[in-house]
């Protein structure tokens, strides 16, 4: 179902309500270095989040990146013995047959991998992708190709067919033609908290910023994130929300999350002016968790440029309805504080005003 096009004056709204209605005063409302394209792309996917709240149900399986309902049927158990006699056929064929040429031909290899695969006889399943890649005729394994290969040796738990491919995938260099294999190798990285080898695909990744597709720009800046690198993944969540269509292609929970860690990354890359105006867009969204996180990081500014009364109002609203996370809490407790502070100040006023006022 296509989407339908974000009217213009709809973005204008949310920039203007940004300006004028949420930033705190001072320091926060410099723009620092954002273009208005980053603005406005920023405003589309902002724009976005309610259809990305109710995108909620995967639509890739990881490693093979199947629909659910693709790996129902995959998994179906008379889809499964049918496949086991058809493979039982196959071996009988082959130990019979004077020349087994036949039977090596790049889509048959194909058929051959993916039904052991499907069986669960990974290392069955990569000779015959390797059978196929060298029908092929290629000296590494590229596309969809490379994709099963290294998903079926992530599927095997074999470390050592893992780093084969790993290796296989970095030797062809471009990402962006490889990108199922990359997107399965960041994953597989990041679950196994393999810290080396996910700083080898980093670089791979850093050395070709203007080849990347979103879903890699994702997950370069995903795992730059989960490695504690946050100045280094805004680059590439600048280029994601500035790109053209950028969102069409990613899960709700992604849109989701690059909304939220654009921002945080600013702040964190000490850019608090650029940050305090996505917070901005971001906070006034109705709904989700996402705005009131932004609403709590901009009571965070207002603290420290002294709002004490915008701070604690927008700590309020942050703690939403029932405080769950650990940081609504922090903000119920800060927005007394900001509040005593409030009440610290008038009292100072008025002692000032009755000094000022005797003869």
């Amino acid at each position: 179902m296509r989407r339908r096009p974000i009217p213009c004056r709809i973005i204008v709204t949310l920039v203007w309500l940004a300006f004028l209605s949420v930033l705190p005063p001072g320091p926060a409302r410099a723009a620092d270095d954002l273009t208005p394209l980053t603005v406005l792309g920023y405003g589309c996917w902002v724009q976005d989040l309610a259809a990305a709240a109710a995108d909620s149900v995967p639509t890739r399986l990881y490693p093979l990146g199947l629909s659910p309902h693709d790996a129902l049927v995959q998994d179906n158990p008379v889809r499964l013995a049918a496949l086991t006699r058809e493979l039982r056929v196959r071996e009988h064929a082959l130990t019979d047959a004077w020349d087994a040429s036949s039977f090596k031909t790049e889509a048959s290899a194909l058929a051959a991998a993916r039904d052991y695969r499907d069986v669960g006889q990974y290392e069955l399943a990569l000779r015959w992708y390797a059978i196929a890649q060298q029908a092929a005729g290629l000296p590494l394994p590229t596309g969809p190709l490379a994709h099963e290969m290294f998903a079926t040796a992530v599927l095997s738990g074999d470390s050592l067919r893992i780093d084969e491919r790993c290796r296989d995938l970095l030797a062809a260099g471009d990402l962006a033609d490889n990108e199922g294999a990359a997107i399965v190798a960041f994953r597989h990285y990041l679950a196994r908290n393999d810290r080396p080898g996910l700083r080898r695909l980093l670089a791979q990744a850093a050395a070709q910023p203007e080849r990347l597709t979103p879903e890699l720009l994702f997950w370069q800046s995903y795992c730059l994130v989960a490695e504690g690198r946050h100045a280094e993944s805004v680059p590439p969540l600048l280029r994601l929300v500035s790109g053209a269509q950028s969102a069409a292609g990613l899960a709700g929970w992604q849109r989701i999350w690059v909304v939220r860690a654009l921002p945080d990354g600013l702040y964190m890359a000490d850019r608090g002016g650029a940050a305090a105006i996505l917070y901005g867009m971001l906070a006034v969204q109705p709904t989700g968790e996402a705005p009131l996180w932004a609403s709590y990081q901009l009571a965070n500014f207002a603290l420290r440029d002294g709002d004490y009364a915008g701070a604690a109002a927008l700590y309020r609203r942050s703690a939403g309805a029932a405080p769950v996370a650990a940081w609504q809490l922090r903000a119920v407790a800060l927005a007394g504080s900001a509040e005593q502070l409030v009440g610290v100040g008038k009292g100072v006023v008025r002692h000032d005003d009755a000094h000022d006022s005797r003869p």
